[in-house]
């Protein structure tokens, strides 16, 4: 985890891998750790009100990207769909009396910023490569390089790099306008777009 301290609000940043069950108990210790006012989440606000509304801590799988991850992701330990991760930040907080709030584009914002970004021959490049991950074999001897490994494959062409930089710029945006009204912001921000998420954050300061 870290912090970014913009003056008037400190920001932590917390990877986290998405779907791993063991993610669920970091989080709940990060939050009680940073006392945090707000709680900011790489999600849409969507995906926070059906967290909020589900009475079951799971889901079925309804791609082969996630069927292709979670296979994958359970040769480090137990995974489930919605992220733990995600899940049990929005009910700690929740419980706690803690503002959660979904720092990703909405619905139509990824839609439209989709359609803006990701050509139509990336969209046909995109299927022949998903078709590829059946028989393809991702090696990594941690969870955290399995992810960033399958970020890799999942973003090869450069509109959906450039899709997923955009995500990381909103959800700054977000956080940043977030932070002129609390003083103590906790991001859990998915492992793969951590990274660029804190590097746009950084730029707040100057």
């Amino acid at each position: 985890m870290e912090v970014v301290d913009l003056g008037v609000s400190k920001i932590a940043i917390l990877p986290v891998v998405r779907g791993l069950v063991s993610e669920g108990g970091k989080v709940r210790e990060t939050i009680d750790y940073w006392t945090p006012s707000s709680v900011a989440l790489s999600i849409s606000k969507e995906e926070v009100q059906t967290l909020k509304r589900m009475a079951k801590d799971e889901a079925a799988l309804e791609t082969f990207e996630e069927e292709f991850y979670v296979r994958n992701l359970s040769e480090f330990g137990e995974v489930k769909k919605p992220p733990p991760c995600f899940v049990v930040a929005v009910k700690h907080c929740m419980k706690n009396g803690v503002e959660c709030v979904g720092a990703d584009m909405t619905e139509d914002e990824y839609t439209d910023a989709y359609c803006h970004f990701v050509s139509t021959m990336e969209m046909m490049r995109d299927s022949w490569s998903k078709k590829r991950l059946r028989t393809k074999a991702v090696k990594a001897s941690t969870p955290e390089e399995f992810v960033m490994k399958f970020d890799s494959i999942v973003n090869k062409t450069q509109g959906h790099r450039d899709l997923e930089k955009e995500r990381e710029k909103v959800m700054v945006h977000k956080i940043w306008m977030l932070a002129k009204k609390k003083n103590k912001i906790l991001a859990i921000i998915e492992l793969e777009r951590s990274k660029g998420v804190l590097e746009e954050l950084k730029k707040k300061r100057g």
